[in-house]
């Protein structure tokens, strides 16, 4: 397995509030392509190798608790050539079972765009996620389920989405060391919107606005919220319905 190893600095939000530099921040990723692995590193694994970083004893951290990651600058990316033949932990590692890390990842390794982003959500649903775009994307399993408008049984991918998904109910999925690289899309909200700013509005049923003044989200970004926040929907599903689902279901909570 190719593994890459790259050097990062940057800023932060500490947990206190203050706006915090890191620099000579090291880290290990699959062996993803260039242009992959930079989009990957900012909105994947940045958080991760500040957070995990010592200071030269080893035995504390040289970092404070990271709440946001501000600005990312990639100093160095390129073949860990003295880990050739090693592979990470997620490899041969059952889904269910892997952690945090692992599931980024996982996500990286194989462009499951869906799985959640680092600490953004509970341990339970990310693994379930990974579980359900894995099986579907990367094995092909499909399921009969019943679709609502004809009322016939139709052979679909499996989805975390659907009701009453468990991965209880299939074999265990022990993932492999291949690189997937996929050509699908979905916006990257962690790097368009100030996701601080995204939840409050959304607390409070608001429509958050794009940087471009005047300018709504694209159904590919409120598609990308919606699948962070857990919420169902069809895949022919309209903006306005969409948006109502998100803002204003949320706000009556």
């Amino acid at each position: 397995m190719t593994l890459l190893r790259a050097t990062i600095s940057g800023s932060y939000k500490a947990s206190d509030g203050d706006i915090e530099s890191f620099d000579d921040v090291v880290g290990i990723l699959p062996g993803l392509d260039d242009e992959k692995a930079r989009q990957q590193i900012r909105k994947r694994y940045a958080r991760i190798w500040v957070s995990k970083a010592m200071k030269k004893d080893g035995e504390e951290k040289k970092y404070k608790t990271v709440m946001k990651i501000r600005t990312v600058h990639i100093d160095d990316v390129d073949e860990a050539e003295d880990l050739q033949g090693k592979v990470l932990s997620y490899v041969g590692k059952d889904i269910m079972q892997m952690n945090a890390e692992e599931l980024q990842d996982l996500a990286a390794a194989k462009d499951l765009t869906a799985i959640p982003l680092y600490k953004q959500g509970d341990l339970a649903h990310a693994r379930r996620v990974a579980f359900a775009e894995y099986a579907a994307k990367i094995l092909g399993w499909t399921e009969h389920v019943i679709n609502p408008k004809t009322g016939k049984s139709e052979e679909m991918p499996i989805s975390w989405q659907r009701e009453g998904f468990n991965p209880k109910n299939y074999e265990p999925i022990l993932a492999d060391e291949a690189i997937r690289r996929s050509d699908e899309h979905v916006a990257d909200i962690e790097e368009t919107l100030d996701r601080e700013n995204l939840n409050d509005l959304a607390k409070r049923g608001k429509a958050p606005s794009t940087p471009k003044e005047g300018r709504r989200l694209s159904m590919d970004q409120l598609k990308a919220i919606a699948k962070e926040k857990g919420i169902t929907f069809n895949g022919n599903i309209s903006y306005e319905k969409l948006y109502s689902r998100i803002y204003k279901e949320t706000a009556a909570a």
